[in-house]
Order: C-alpha cells, then sequence, then structure tokens
C-alpha cells in the first residue's frame, strides 16, 4: 500500500508540471466554449483527468500537447451537452428604443468576456500579440462558435496553434484525410460568415484601433462623461452609427438616436441615486472599462459589469455592456470601492 506521504509528494510534483501551462489551457478552453467560467471549470477537469491517466503520457511525446489533447476532449464532453454561446447582435434583429427594454436575461447564451492579461504571453513580438488577441475578440468568437464542435477543435488546433493534420489526427483518434475534411469545412464557413458582412465583423468595430494616444484621449474623455452622467457628452463621442448590447440581455441598438435613449433610461436615469465609478481594463483585445455604482451618494461604489470599447480614429464605434459583479474580481478588481480612492 502506498505511503499517504509518497502520494502528497506525488501530486505536489505533477501541480509543478501543470500549473505552467494553465493559462494557455484556459485560453484554449475559453476559444472552444466562448465561457470564462465554463473554461475555468474544464481547465480543472483537464489536470483531474490528466492525473488519473498520468501513466498513459508517452514520455516521447511534448507533456504540453498532451494536456492539449486532454482540454481539448474535455471541451467536446462538455459541448455535447451545451448550447453554443453568441452575441446579441448575431442572435436577432436590431431592437428599437421605443420597444420596451428587456426585463429578461438569457443565461448561459452570450459569449463572455476574457481578460487580455490572460491572453498575452510574456516576450512575445507585437505580430504575435496581434495575432493572439484577434484569437479571442469577440467578432471571431461569435464565428467559431458557429462551428460543430469538432470542426471548431481542428481549426483552432490548426489555424491557432499551428498543429499539422497528422499531429491533429493523432491526438484526437482520427484520420488524416477527416481532419483535412474537417478544416476545409471550417475555414470555408468562417470565410462566408466574414463575407456576409455583419454588423459584428464591421471593421471598425474589431479592426486596429487608433493611435495610442488619441485612443487614450478618447478613453479619458469618455470616462469622464459616464462619471459625471453628462449625456452629451457622452453623445459627442459617438458615432453615428454606433452600435450598443447589454448581455445578458438580448437586446441590442445601432444608432446614435436609439443608443443614447437607452442610456438616458439606464444608466443614466432617475433613479440614479449615487453615481458611477470606472477602472481601466483590457478585455478581448479592446479597451474596456469596469463599472461600479454607489447605492447612495458618498456610499461605497460596488461592482457592476463590464463595458467593452470598439473605437476609431474619433469615436466610440460600439459598446457592448456585460452586467454581473463578478467580473470585477475576473479583472483583478476589489467588488467594492474604496469612495475615498
Amino acid at each position: 500500500m502506498r505511503d499517504r506521504a509518497e502520494e502528497t509528494g506525488e501530486a505536489s510534483d505533477w501541480a509543478s508540471f501543470v500549473e505552467p501551462h494553465r493559462r494557455e489551457i484556459l485560453v484554449h478552453c475559453y476559444r472552444m466554449t466562448g465561457s470564462f467560467a465554463d473554461a475555468e471549470d474544464l481547465v480543472q477537469e483537464t489536470f483531474l483527468r490528466a492525473w488519473r491517466t498520468r501513466e498513459s503520457f508517452r514520455k516521447e511525446a511534448s507533456f504540453r500537447t498532451w494536456l492539449y489533447r486532454i482540454s481539448t476532449n474535455v471541451c467536446l464532453d462538455a459541448l455535447r451537452k451545451r448550447r453554443r454561446r453568441t452575441l446579441p447582435e448575431a442572435a436577432g434583429k436590431v431592437w428599437s428604443a421605443d420597444d420596451p427594454l428587456p426585463t429578461e436575461p438569457a443565461a448561459g447564451l452570450w459569449i463572455e468576456p476574457c481578460p487580455d492579461e490572460v491572453v498575452e504571453a510574456s516576450g512575445e513580438s507585437p505580430e504575435a500579440r496581434c495575432l493572439r488577441l484577434e484569437s479571442v475578440s469577440l467578432a471571431f468568437l461569435e464565428i467559431l462558435q458557429r462551428l460543430p464542435a469538432r470542426q471548431r477543435a481542428v481549426l483552432l488546433l490548426a489555424d491557432v496553434l499551428e498543429w499539422s493534420a497528422a499531429e491533429i489526427a493523432d491526438w484526437l483518434d482520427s484520420s488524416v484525410a477527416s481532419v483535412k475534411s474537417a478544416l476545409h469545412r471550417a475555414r470555408s464557413t468562417m470565410t462566408a460568415a466574414r463575407r456576409a458582412g455583419t454588423d459584428l465583423s464591421r471593421p471598425a468595430a474589431v479592426g486596429p484601433s487608433s493611435a495610442a494616444g488619441s485612443e487614450q484621449a478618447l478613453l479619458e474623455s469618455f470616462m469622464k462623461a459616464w462619471e459625471a452622467n453628462d449625456p452629451a457628452a457622452l453623445a459627442a463621442l459617438l458615432r453615428d452609427d454606433v452600435i450598443l448590447s447589454m448581455p445578458p440581455f438580448p437586446a441590442w441598438y445601432r444608432g446614435k438616436r436609439d443608443v443614447m435613449k437607452v442610456l438616458a433610461l439606464h444608466p443614466f436615469g432617475s433613479g440614479l441615486r449615487g453615481g458611477w465609478t470606472l477602472r481601466h481594463a483590457r478585455s478581448n483585445g479592446l479597451p474596456a472599462f469596469l463599472l461600479f455604482r454607489a447605492d447612495a451618494p458618498g456610499g461605497p461604489p460596488k461592482a457592476f459589469g463590464l463595458m467593452l470599447l470598439a473605437i476609431d480614429a474619433l469615436f466610440v464605434t460600439r459598446l457592448t455592456v456585460y452586467k454581473g459583479s463578478e467580473l470585477a474580481e475576473r479583472f483583478g478588481c476589489e467588488s467594492v470601492l474604496d469612495p475615498a480612492s
């Protein structure tokens, strides 16, 4: 019978092997599922499954590659039981600000935000960083989620991780011909979706942002207008065809008139008592703000959600506002701020 100390020591050694790979396996699971919360659970399942089958690890293979194989299969198992995720802009027709505001959230349906710092790797080139962030952009993920789960896995392994068809076939217990066929179908679907020119894939919403200086100035002006409850100043920063969506609610709006009419009701409605506090963040390759709201003037700002901004050289082109107090912790911030800070 094995000594408990021996088992504890082995588990400790095992943790030192798997932990350095946690971040990239998390990102892989996030791309597969479109859910950061699900991805965190699937990483734990990956490491547990790897521990249970550690005797099957082939020493001639890369440990990292072995973990990717396990995590891919863990994701494929999970996706058999889950609906595909999307974004409001791709799920239904544009709403009018004259329509009643939605009151029922559609939980578990939407692609969730992911902090840039989770995706980025130290020491990589600017070009590699750009490609890495593009692979978690909301537009890319939305199209990716349309693919059948196995095609999704093959595309990510081939085009993001740059595995060969032979490697993918070996690690997914498939044939090279089957992998190549799945990859061809996946690429065709991705290309067709991009050519369709949906609202979500408009270049201004997902393309390169403005120069760093003008981007920072625009973000600072936006933050000041929002915190000052100044709709007029905010409207001046929005492009005429700006888009607003608010997961987990299904509504989305296009055009400055409708967007500002919605914002005038919330977050700048008459029921606002304590005001807003914003903190800078980065998510899915875009500038973002963590949103905090006080219950009363002078009270502590409490986590409300996260807002992603797409911008061009002069204006904000898209606002994606995620509601959820848990997002503050995900992005490395306290859920309640010190009012004096």
